[in-house]
């Protein structure tokens, strides 16, 4: 986009006169764009994200970041006037900036989301199944791969990210330098864990919905005056799985209705 001398003038007043760091990388990429380069989109068939294509433009890029530091600097040049907006961190804002990257990375979701929920052809559960199977058949490539290829560490890095979302549900930047596509990687791995979480919603809004008329109001009244509560008390010993089993056998033996698992029925803490 081609700017005049004064809207240069009026935005670098504007740049000049923010404190804080993340404030400036915001109005930065709102006016510049800070990537300098073209990532491919992601796509929630892992075989076609981490295609060969798309690895040669992951290599692209890394290599371009390796042979030139990524200079995050405009200069606007008008006659005796020149402007410079830079954004290149010191040491103290490497934090910030990993930071901004990941949440930039992450408003794919929104486009991801939209997807799912237009999905025709597969359920939310055959999903969930063909996510978890691309999952594992990337760790055994991982696992098996001593040499350490291209692959492997852009998958390491995505897995990262998946295991973070997993664990704490909140992306975890570092205040050491890292490459943008190192960034990336990361937050499509943690998007990828808010993708399959979301398929876990569907199909336990699903399991739901296909509860008989009528159950519903008796699961609910369990709940309210502590039965449930007082039934997980009561067998603290068991895993999640046998623990929902009982519950619907309990229920079951009460209400006379039978309801193949506990899970996604009722709240659970």
């Amino acid at each position: 986009m081609t700017y005049t001398q004064a809207e240069i003038q009026e935005l670098f007043i504007k740049f000049s006169r923010l404190g804080r760091y993340e404030d400036r990388l915001k109005l930065y990429d709102q006016y510049f764009n800070i990537l300098p380069f073209t990532l491919p989109p992601f796509d929630t068939n892992l075989y076609n994200f981490f295609s060969d294509k798309n690895l040669e433009q992951f290599d692209a890029i890394l290599y371009q970041e390796r042979r030139c530091s990524i200079e995050l600097k405009k200069y606007f040049q008008f006659e005796k006037e020149q402007y410079t907006f830079n954004i290149k961190p010191v040491n103290s804002n490497y934090f910030a900036i990993n930071t901004y990257f990941i949440e930039r990375f992450l408003h794919t979701k929104e486009y991801i989301f939209s997807q799912l929920q237009q999905d025709e052809v597969y359920s939310a559960d055959q999903l969930l199944f063909i996510a978890r199977d691309m999952v594992a058949v990337l760790e055994k490539k991982i696992n098996r791969d001593l040499r350490r290829n291209a692959l492997t560490q852009y998958a390491t890095v995505f897995l990262k990210g998946l295991s973070d979302f997993n664990t704490w549900k909140v992306p975890s930047a570092t205040a050491r330098r890292k490459k943008i596509i190192e960034l990336y990687m990361y937050a499509i791995g943690f998007l990828y864990g808010e993708y399959m979480h979301a398929l876990q919603y569907y199909q336990v809004k699903t399991e739901i919905e296909n509860v008989p008329v009528g159950i519903e109001e008796k699961l609910m009244l369990l709940q309210e005056f502590g039965f449930i509560d007082a039934i997980r008390n009561r067998f603290p010993f068991l895993n999640k799985a046998d623990l929902d089993s009982k519950i619907a056998e309990i229920i079951h033996r009460i209400t006379g209705e039978k309801i193949s698992s506990f899970f996604g029925v009722t709240k659970r803490r």
